[in-house]
């Protein structure tokens, strides 16, 4: 619990509460969240994108950064060798009918980062994409993990939980997600993904 709180104490920093906030004070929670993202997302965001590509040499490393989010993301297609294709049904082909990618979430409000290896298939007979995550995967994976996991921790960012990133934020919302629907997720990375 105590973790949860102080990560509520910092989310609360940066996004208003509930009807309490005068509206000064919620103009001045998003100015100080919308400064803080501008101020940091051009070089930050291309040292670790340059640095990710040297850790993971042989892997494509994609800047998946959105500019209406409060973090850097990144995918890396975990198939050495492999690069992403204009059609994306070629390249799930290509990769015998799956692709694995690691999505690497890194905050810029605060110093945290989330990730996960998400599996992507190509049901050609129904047209259907389907979209999973898995926590049990070989031992290149863990190494490729283990990796920027190391690279993250020397830069001083915390990795955060299933749980603690699933976790309602109470009070909050953001642009897409309604009142005491936010997980800490949403606040700290963007409320465009929805993790599963």
């Amino acid at each position: 619990m105590f973790i949860s709180e102080s990560i509520f104490k910092e989310i609360y920093k940066y996004y208003p509460m509930n009807s309490y906030d005068s509206e000064s004070s919620i103009l001045k929670k998003n100015n100080l969240r919308l400064n803080k993202i501008k101020n940091k997302k051009d070089s930050k965001q291309k040292e670790i994108l340059r640095d990710i590509q040297n850790i993971v040499s042989g892997y494509e490393v994609i800047d998946w950064t959105d500019d209406e989010s409060c973090c850097y993301e990144y995918k890396i297609l975990l198939h050495k060798d492999k690069t992403i294709l204009d059609d994306d049904k070629t390249l799930i082909k290509s990769l015998n009918g799956k692709r694995y990618d690691l999505r690497i979430f890194i905050s810029i409000l605060e110093p945290c980062y989330y990730e996960f290896i998400e599996v992507t298939q190509y049901l050609d007979a129904e047209d259907k994409w389907m979209f999973r995550r898995i926590k049990d995967y070989d031992v290149n994976l863990m190494g490729i993990v283990e990796k920027i996991d190391n690279y993250l921790f020397e830069k001083g960012y915390i990795r955060l939980s299933d749980n603690i990133a699933k976790t309602v934020v109470p009070g909050i919302e953001t642009e897409l997600k309604m009142l005491n629907c936010a997980s800490v997720f949403d606040c700290l990375f963007t409320d465009l993904v929805t993790i599963y």
